[in-house]
Formats: structure tokens, C-alpha cells, sequence
């Protein structure tokens, strides 16, 4: 018997395959290490997460090509937001390099993870498409629970194992539909059958699809669970969460709807549109309430999904530029401001709450400077990155035609320009900066203390807030070479 082997190029899935080899090694080597001499590892991950970028690169400007049988597809999109996910992955390694709570176990699983958003961001496949998601989400359930020493870093992981598994299942029973519906498994297959007419199985299919991506992508109103974990989880993993899991799930949803259900453009994109003006509002509008700094950033990055939803419903090769680029300028802010959160946090607590940065400025004032360039650069300040980027996402929503969806986005954007000058000039009021208050306390006249300065910032965060400052302005004044390069990412079919 004759066994048909068919033509494999390990080029395209050598990126993949050198995060796979990085995860094992260092596996195998912690077992020959104590606990605080793990933390040398980080090198190692760095090492195999530089070379996944540098494979990267070294597919940049060949066609679209497929591996595994056309299971996976290499193309400029995939590549760009590749490359994005390998810096959030670079940035956690990075941040956590000092952390003696985060040792061998945290990078194998923060390079699993990375393994599987790369596979995710690539895949055409239903099959791989689940596969990658699994692959992703296995060691975020990990990395939420990791902290040991605070508990509600427990109580995200358990919210996020259970939210996960529900989006996990609708992704899945989408997945189910389609395939009855077509009898096909790749997506361009899917297109192609979908020509021809669609019924009642592949409208429901492509609707469970996009709520099971709407979950990891944290879209409105599948957003519940985001806040929670990010506030619970170690801020190295939240700063990687926030960034890497968002791209990922977006080149999913982007490839699964462009490739697979183009012929019924009619249906979801009026369900993108809701999303998308629902995301942008309810994500801005929490964040006013909120005293948690991660929680702030958490429905931050929910409104800023949102905006990218905005860029998807352009349905042109504009939109789809506009949201590569801005997930390149997200993550620079992003990763920055984490950065500083995660520096400025004492053992064993987190530099969370909002009054921990009361006068920070004039304790310490490159920290504040730095989180201030973020903050605007989030805010969509002019000279900034977000700038550049949310006005490419504007243009492609006006020259599609959707002036009501970009309407919302400019007063959306208005009210996030008030949540970040809130954070801004907490920094800058000297009120947190004073000497210790009278208690209120039953007449006692006991004195409460303003609690300490919250400790300098580790070498690592100094590493990860200088190129994240680097990105937000060069890509804010010096757009140009970024927007060269990614001219290319139109998806290919």
C-alpha cells in the first residue's frame, strides 16, 4: 500500500517550530536548575522567540504560500501580525526576567502560547483554526493563575477557564454548522460553496463564529471576563494578554470572515457594525469609573478592539492596512503602559490602584513622563503613535461609507480623551504627595499614613517603556517606513 505524502516546505512553518524547540529547552533545562537560578532562563526564551521573529522575516515579500496541506496560510497579513505578537511575547519575558515568582513554568508557557496565536493568526482551516485557539488558551489559563501570593490572580484563572471554555464551545458548534452547511474545512473551500448560495445553517454558523472570536478579541457584549483577569493576573502576563491575544483573535476573525463567508458580507456585517459602536461606547464609558489602573487599561483595550472591529467593517484593503497598523501602534502604548504598572508594583502587591500614582510625577518623574506619552498616545494625541493609527482607521470607515460608524468612534474616542487626562493629572496632582493626615476615626486622633512610594522600576520595565516610548514616536512623526511596509497586508483569498 501506497501511502501519498504530500509536498512540505518546513520554511513555512519554521517559525513555529523554533518557539516549539525554546519551550522544550527550557523545560528540560529547569529541571537541572533551582527555583531562583530559573529566572536565567528568560534568556533562553528570548533567544527562541528572536529567532521565530527572524524566520519571520525571512518570508517577508515571498507570495502567499500554505503549509500543512493548506492548512495554514503565510501572506503579508499573517507575517505583520506575527511579527506583533513576538514583541508582546518578547516585552513579557522581558518584564518578568527579575520576577523570582515567575520562573521556568511561566516561559514555557508564554512561548506555547505564542506558538499557538502565531498558528492562530495563520490557519484557513476550521480544523487549525480550533487548534490554534486551544493551543493559545491552554497557557493563558496557566499564566493568569501564576502569581502565587495573590489570590484574586487564582480567581482570574478560574473566571478565564470558564469563560473560555463557553466561547471555546459556541467557536466550535459555529464551526459544526459551517461545515454541515458547505462540507468543507478550508475556508477558501467554504467561500467557494457559500457562492453558490447559503441557507439557514450557514447564517447561524457564521454568527456563533464570530461571538466565539468576539470572546477572545473581548468585544462588547463578550467582554465580561476581560477586567477580571486583567486586574488578577501578573502584569507581565496581562501587559502580553492585552496585546498579543487581541491581534491573534483579530487576524482570525479577519481571515475567517474575508476568506470564508465574503458571499455573505450582507449578513455579518451588520452585526460588526452593532459590535463595533456598542464596543467603542461601553468600553470607554466604564473605564470613567474606574479606580483599578488595569481595570482602566482592561476596558481601555475593550474599546480599542472596538475600533478595530471599525476597521474590519470597512471591508477593503484600506481597513484591513488601517487595523495591521493600528495593532503595531497599540502595542508599543500598550505594552509601555503596562510596563510601568508592572515596574511600580511593591513584593508581593501590585502598583494597581489609581491613588497609588497620585503625585508620581514628582516622586518619579521618567516613570510619570513615560505612562503620560502612552496615555496620549492612547488618547489619540496628535505627534503619537494612536494618533497615526486611529486616523487610518477613520479614513478607510469614511471611504467606505460608514459615516455613522465613524461618527461614533470620534465621540468615542472624545470620551476615552477624558478617562486618560484623568489618569494624567492624578500623576500630577501634589495632593497624594503630602505629609500624613489626621484619621477621621471616632475622635482617637490616630494619624494615617499616605501609603509608601511604590518601588523603582526594574531594569526590564526600564527596557520595555524605553522601546515603547521609541515606537510611539517614531511611528507617531515618522509614520512613513511603517506604512511602506504594510502596504502589502491586503488579505489574500
Amino acid at each position: 500500500m501506497n501511502i501519498a505524502i504530500p509536498a512540505f516546505n518546513w520554511l513555512l512553518v519554521e517559525p513555529l517550530g523554533l518557539l516549539a524547540m525554546a519551550s522544550v529547552l527550557v523545560l528540560l533545562a529547569s529541571l537541572f536548575m533551582r527555583r531562583e537560578e530559573e529566572g536565567d532562563l528568560a534568556g533562553v526564551a528570548l533567544v527562541g522567540i528572536v529567532a521565530s521573529g527572524y524566520a519571520l522575516y525571512r518570508l517577508w515579500g515571498h507570495t502567499a504560500s500554505g503549509a500543512f496541506a493548506g492548512m495554514i496560510t503565510i501572506d503579508h497579513f499573517a507575517l505583520a501580525i506575527g511579527f506583533v505578537i513576538l514583541l508582546a511575547a518578547a516585552a513579557a519575558v522581558v518584564l518578568a526576567w527579575s520576577d523570582r515568582h515567575l520562573g521556568a513554568e511561566y516561559l514555557v508557557q508564554i512561548l506555547l502560547a505564542t506558538l499557538g496565536m502565531l498558528l492562530f493568526a495563520q490557519a484557513s482551516n476550521l480544523v487549525t483554526l480550533f487548534l490554534g485557539i486551544e493551543i493559545l488558551s491552554l497557557p493563558l489559563y496557566v499564566l493568569a493563575g501564576l502569581h502565587p501570593e495573590r489570590a484574586g490572580s487564582r480567581e482570574a484563572a478560574v473566571k478565564y477557564v470558564l469563560m473560555g471554555a463557553f466561547s471555546s464551545g459556541i467557536l466550535l458548534y459555529g464551526m459544526a454548522l459551517t461545515y454541515g452547511a458547505t462540507g468543507a474545512l478550508a475556508l477558501s473551500d467554504v467561500g467557494q460553496r457559500l457562492a453558490a448560495g447559503a441557507g439557514s445553517l450557514a447564517y447561524l454558523g457564521v454568527a456563533l463564529i464570530v461571538v466565539g472570536l468576539g470572546f477572545k478579541l473581548a468585544l462588547v457584549p463578550f467582554h465580561s471576563w476581560a477586567p477580571d483577569v486583567y486586574q488578577g493576573a501578573p502584569t507581565a502576563v496581562t501587559a502580553f494578554m492585552s496585546v498579543a491575544t487581541k491581534a491573534a483573535a483579530f487576524a482570525a476573525l479577519a481571515r475567517t470572515l474575508l476568506v470564508g463567508f465574503p458571499y455573505l458580507f450582507h449578513r455579518w456585517l451588520p452585526l460588526l457594525w452593532g459590535i463595533a459602536a456598542l464596543t467603542m461606547l461601553a468600553g470607554n464609558l466604564m473605564a470613567l469609573r474606574q479606580t483599578s489602573l488595569k481595570r482602566l487599561l482592561a476596558y481601555s483595550g475593550i474599546a480599542h478592539a472596538g475600533y478595530l472591529v471599525v476597521a474590519l467593517a470597512a471591508v477593503t484593503g484600506l481597513g484591513l492596512f488601517a487595523s495591521v497598523y493600528y495593532l503595531v501602534a497599540y502595542a508599543f502604548m500598550n505594552l509601555g503602559a503596562f510596563a510601568v504598572v508592572a515596574g511600580l508594583s511593591r513584593e508581593g502587591e501590585e502598583g494597581d490602584a489609581l491613588e497609588t500614582y497620585r503625585g508620581l510625577f514628582f516622586r518619579h518623574p521618567l516613570a510619570a513622563g513615560a505612562m503620560v506619552v502612552f496615555l496620549l498616545s492612547l488618547a489619540s494625541i496628535p505627534a503619537t503613535a494612536g494618533f497615526m493609527a486611529k486616523l487610518t482607521i477613520l479614513l478607510a470607515a469614511v471611504q467606505a461609507g460608514d459615516w455613522p460608524l465613524a461618527a461614533v468612534l470620534v465621540v468615542a474616542t472624545m470620551i476615552g480623551l477624558y478617562v486618560y487626562l484623568k489618569v494624567v493629572y492624578t500623576m500630577f496632582d501634589r495632593s497624594g504627595d503630602t505629609a500624613p493626615q489626621a484619621a477621621a476615626g471616632e475622635g482617637e486622633g490616630q494619624a494615617q499614613v499616605v501609603p509608601p512610594a511604590p518601588a523603582r522600576l526594574t531594569p526590564g520595565a526600564w527596557v520595555v517603556v524605553a522601546v515603547s516610548v521609541w515606537g510611539t514616536f517614531q511611528f507617531g512623526l515618522v509614520p512613513g517606513p511603517l506604512l511602506h511596509a504594510l502596504s502589502s497586508t491586503i488579505l489574500l483569498p
